[in-house]
């Protein structure tokens, strides 16, 4: 059972059982050294972000599955779609830039053409780790929904020039950012908003 505030730790069996149930699993490979004890400080430090995206984050030690996945090194962190494993090759020590790599493979782990939605904690979240950021905010109108079905036909091509793209409804949320006519398309680009 996974505890509050930490990364659920999981034996060999639990793991495979898990990455082969659920399409989208983060796991943070460790052992016992100095190194991997910082990184897993690094990775319950952006836990909390990851739960308000339901990324679904487990930790192991066990270096026989490591090998069986043929992780180039411990303590590495990978992200299973599909039961396929992408190994994260950053900084283990660049908690944002983790959390950035994470939301991206969250966001574009779906197959389908749909622009995700984000709420006000998601935002948040994103406009503080991810470094090009595009948000569509749009209401109930004709314009807006026509525009966003064809912003929904560009999303996979954001995701492929590494921009997370996502969409909000929410018009306290878009005061909050100074927006006041939709729909309106913003660029985060580090953290700095263009219109």
């Amino acid at each position: 059972m996974a505890m509050p505030d930490k990364i659920e730790d999981v034996n060999a069996e639990q793991l495979i059982s898990i990455v082969e149930t659920d399409p989208f699993v983060t796991v943070f490979f460790y052992d016992e050294s100095k190194i991997s004890s910082k990184a897993l400080e690094h990775m319950e430090d952006i836990d909390d972000e990851t739960d308000a995206f339901s990324i679904r984050f487990l930790r192991i030690n066990d270096a026989e599955l490591a090998e069986d996945y043929s992780l180039p090194r411990i303590p590495c962190l990978v992200f299973f779609r599909r039961e396929i494993p992408i190994v994260y090759a950053g900084d283990m020590n660049d908690e944002n830039e983790m959390l950035e790599w994470l939301i991206k493979n969250q966001s574009s782990a779906d197959d389908d053409d749909v622009l995700e939605s984000a709420n006000e904690e998601q935002l948040e979240i994103m406009v503080e780790n991810v470094d090009n950021l595009m948000i569509y905010f749009y209401d109930n109108t004709r314009l807006s929904t026509k525009i966003l079905d064809v912003m929904e036909t560009i999303d996979d091509d954001c995701d492929s020039m590494d921009v997370v793209f996502v969409a909000v409804k929410d018009k306290a949320l878009a005061a909050k950012y100074n927006v006041d006519e939709f729909p309106t398309l913003m660029f985060f680009e580090n953290q700095i908003p263009s219109v």
